[in-house]
């Protein structure tokens, strides 16, 4: 895509339109001019060329987002961001940089020394996005650090976990609050339901998970039931981690907009963006 040579506004406004139509042709009407709170944003280094700031400010605008949660790899992608528009760029600390990565990180001998130095450098609402699998005792207590970390800062952690690992967190640190990305990614609805119940700081993104959540246009009843149990503790989100999805952006929200216009009008809102005020202490 060489939006050097386009005129990425022109593109982006009959893309979001069309977009939102195909979606959902009628329900969809009534999510339109909601403003949206995107709870997973990546601007990592392989989409700063074709990406640029500018660009990226204005697609989630044209797509109505006015509130965006933001992690890179590396940071410096969400400085840019940030700088670029404060009130509008919510930052999360990434633990990877250089030769640390998701795979890694829980092995990195510098990571504490790095985290606190960064967050004392700037301003952070929350460390993530995380990636943990299997948890080892040396990996505990580095997350127990990470966790009392994040609850002395009063900052949140975004994690991409099953329940396993993200049981075990909990169980290290109760007093943390944790944002699960991708709501488990394969985690059941029933699953995610009953860690809800179980911890009242646990909040999800539904970033990869639409597909589930509203089959051919309609909501799934398990995936209803879990959300109108608990509609203060989800939000949406796109997940830009590829050049794909930063191309497709129009395409998710209006992915989004089409399912939120499926449940209850404060529900919908709910998740559409109050929910992401409320977590990160914004106003409307």
């Amino acid at each position: 895509m060489q939006i050097s040579h386009l005129n990425p506004l022109a593109i982006l406004l009959a893309v979001a339109l069309a977009g939102a139509g195909a979606a959902a042709p009628a329900a969809a009407a009534n999510m339109a001019a909601v403003p949206l709170f995107d709870a997973h944003l990546h601007y990592s280094s392989g989409s700063w060329v074709g990406y640029p700031v500018e660009y990226v400010r204005r697609v989630l605008r044209v797509n109505g987002v006015r509130w965006a949660l933001l992690s890179s790899s590396p940071d410096e992608g969400t400085v840019m961001l940030h700088e670029a528009d404060r009130d509008f760029f919510i930052p999360l600390l990434s633990p990877y940089r250089d030769k640390v990565t998701e795979a890694n990180w829980l092995d990195d001998a510098g990571l504490m020394d790095y985290l606190t130095g960064r967050l004392d450098e700037r301003e952070y609402a929350g460390i993530g996005e995380l990636h943990i699998d299997d948890v080892s005792e040396a990996g505990e207590v580095v997350l127990r650090k990470l966790a009392k970390l994040a609850a002395e800062r009063n900052i949140i952690l975004q994690v991409h976990a099953g329940a396993g690992p993200l049981r075990t967190l909990f169980g290290l640190a109760p007093e943390v609050t944790i944002l699960w990305a991708h709501a488990g990614l394969t985690e059941p609805p029933e699953v995610v339901g009953a860690l809800m119940e179980e911890h009242e700081r646990l909040y999800a993104d539904t970033s990869l998970r639409v597909e589930e959540i509203a089959p051919g246009g309609e909501l799934d009843p398990a995936w209803r039931d879990v959300v109108l149990r608990f509609p203060d503790r989800f939000l949406i989100g796109t997940n830009t981690v590829t050049n794909a999805r930063w191309h497709n952006y129009s395409d998710l929200i209006a992915a989004h907009r089409a399912w939120l216009s499926l449940l209850p009008e404060d529900a919908a809102l709910n998740i559409a963006y109050r929910n992401g005020l409320a977590l990160f202490g914004r106003e409307e």
